[in-house]
């Protein structure tokens, strides 16, 4: 079959020309292109579409040399390019689309970019089947993705005339009428809108991996420093002397004892109605005295409840572990008698027998603790007050020695449970803890039972004469000791 006869280049732009007008020159010259191709275009026909894609692609890469247009943008028609053996992406597009165009074969020509700016810089040709002509890629059926791409739509119906006038009135969809411009500037709107979303939806996985591997670096990093805060528990422990050591309940004896006193939630009523014996043997058996427990109870007994919201939370704590008001300490059994520094020892064993009574897990453990921490830094606050000291600082003497309340509660469960059942479970258990002002009696014993440093019931501890501060700051060192082992204790 023998080459179209050369008819001339057709258009070169002397000077940078304006995209636009390129495109619109490139489709308006198919049906001259058409024309050229009608003999020769047979030779690239296969078996199938595929086949013949394949055959126009491998003509191109064999016969012509690609070379990109400077300053002269130039579009050659068929003959031309068939003549000079030396193109660029836009006479390869014309050249393919005469072909298409000849064996009745619907394609579309594709516009891209490949950087930030969405004004097309190369050109090639989609088949209607998916089918990709590149030859300036250099792989068969395949494209280079773009970051912007518009595509116009081919059809070879209407591409019939050899002068470029196809006779349309703008309604044909030819490309050369305001329709086919509309039809055009919405298939770009359509496929920028995809890409877009595309974007974002890249950006949007890109984050969620960064936000994934930035809380995997937060959860390793609190690992690390709750390991860290262990290791210097354990130093902090070791250095804290013997004899706080022995006597590191007494911090929260001390605020079980102000809460008889003031008779907060009615604890004290509620108590001195159950069976009071083996409530002083219980005390006595966690390092109390009986005489001075029985003395707050009375005292406690005799004033209006107040209201503190500790025993509807321990309650609904109860509820949870299923423990019911039934049992007690065994009022018959003779009382032990406690030796020197043997205080948390007794408060240790009195403790987990009423764990293993009531069968409470390590979760209702770390509930009561909870609940006594947060008790006592809202008392240690209210004591501060009444003391005439800053509430900032007892509330924090308050909060550690509350520590060591949870294993005084946890041991006194089988002689308590019964007046906790007494709390009406309507008491709104979600309120924060407000006590109400602590009687100014009561307040001097949490001074001299926190700062004490052999124990509540200890003969040095409430006549020691020491400074209030003094007796704070060695009330912090015991009940830091009780914390400690007490959230230690639950996870041995």
């Amino acid at each position: 079959m023998n080459q179209p006869k050369f008819e001339g280049i057709d258009s070169v732009y002397k000077s940078k020309a304006d995209n636009k007008d390129i495109r619109d020159l490139l489709e308006k010259l198919v049906p001259k292109a058409k024309g050229q191709m009608v003999e020769f275009s047979k030779r690239f026909k296969g078996a199938t579409d595929e086949q013949t894609c394949r055959n126009i692609f491998n003509y191109l890469m064999n016969h012509f040399t690609y070379v990109a247009d400077g300053e002269e943008q130039i579009i050659k028609m068929p003959s031309a390019l068939l003549k000079k053996k030396v193109g660029d992406c836009k006479s390869y597009s014309l050249f393919t689309a005469s072909v298409l165009e000849n064996l009745g074969i619907p394609y579309t020509i594709v516009y891209t970019s490949y950087n930030s700016n969405p004004i097309p810089q190369h050109v090639y040709i989609i088949t209607q089947k998916g089918c990709i002509i590149d030859a300036v890629y250099g792989k068969f059926n395949q494209e280079k993705p773009p970051t912007f791409k518009y595509k116009k739509n081919m059809n070879v119906r209407y591409m019939a005339g050899i002068n470029g006038n196809c006779g349309c009135r703008g309604d044909c969809g030819c490309g050369m009428g305001i329709n086919g411009k509309l039809k055009d500037k919405k298939d770009q709107a359509v496929d920028y809108a995809k890409q877009k979303r595309d974007q974002a939806a890249n950006y949007a996985k890109e984050q969620a991996a960064k936000a994934e591997e930035n809380a995997k670096r937060l959860r390793d990093k609190a690992i690390e420093e709750a390991k860290a805060l262990k290791d210097k528990a354990k130093v902090l422990i070791n250095k804290i002397p013997q004899g706080f050591k022995t006597g590191g309940l007494s911090g929260g004896r001390a605020l079980f004892m102000l809460m008889i006193q003031n008779n907060f939630d009615g604890f004290a009523t509620k108590l001195a109605q159950g069976n009071t014996t083996a409530l002083l043997d219980g005390w006595y058996k966690l390092g109390g005295d009986r005489t001075k427990l029985a003395e707050a109870l009375k005292k406690g007994a005799s004033k209006p409840e107040k209201k503190l919201g500790f025993l509807a939370k321990l309650n609904k704590i109860y509820d949870k572990a299923g423990i019911s008001g039934m049992g007690a300490v065994d009022s018959n059994e003779k009382p032990q008698t406690l030796q020197e520094n043997k205080t948390d020892s007794q408060a240790r064993q009195q403790a987990n027998a009423a764990i293993a009574q009531y069968k409470m897990d390590g979760n209702i453990q770390t509930l009561i603790g909870t609940l006594c921490t947060a008790t006592g830094t809202a008392i240690g606050a209210a004591v501060g007050a009444a003391g005439g000291l800053t509430a900032a600082a007892t509330a924090t003497v308050g909060s550690v020695s509350g520590a060591a309340l949870g294993t005084i509660v946890i041991g006194l469960t089988p002689v308590i449970i019964n007046a906790v059942k007494k709390t009406p479970k309507t008491d709104n258990t979600d309120a924060p803890l407000l006590p109400p002002a602590i009687d100014p009696t009561s307040a001097g014993d949490f001074f001299n039972n926190a700062g004490s440093g052999t124990g509540a019931d200890s003969k040095t501890g409430a006549g020691s004469g020491l400074p209030k501060n003094t007796l704070l700051y060695a009330g912090g060192a015991l009940a830091l000791a009780a914390g400690i082992y007490f959230a230690t204790k639950r996870n041995n």
